[in-house]
């Protein structure tokens, strides 16, 4: 099974989206879902811009990632009414995440 999400962006140029893509499909994280594919098509419609019918182009792009049961992180999250780290947690999560070597490769 995979989860999709489509993108509801296009702000990012063709090729800073492909390096987002590079950078996530070499997370490999126990805590991170595995982005498995994407897929990215163009669908032409005509429509009325400043009074003349053109045909106006719209990029649809679709992350697939590996399905994980029971919700996602926002709903977990949102059930939480409040949650305190303590210092060292904080500091112990933050220097995971620098030293991790997907950081390194993704800058």
């Amino acid at each position: 099974m995979v989860a999709v999400k489509m993108l509801s962006w296009n702000v990012f140029s063709e090729e800073l989206f492909l390096d987002e893509i590079t950078c996530l499909k070499r997370v490999k994280h126990k805590n991170i879902v595995r982005l498995l594919g994407y897929c990215a098509y163009t669908f032409g419609e005509v429509m009325e811009v400043n009074g003349e019918n053109k045909v106006v182009e719209t990029v649809h792009k679709f992350l697939c990632f590996e399905y994980v049961p029971n919700g996602n992180l926002h709903h977990y999250l949102k059930g939480i009414k409040f949650a305190i780290l303590s210092l060292p947690m904080c500091i112990y999560l933050v220097v995971s995440a620098i030293h991790s070597p997907e950081h390194k490769r993704c800058g």
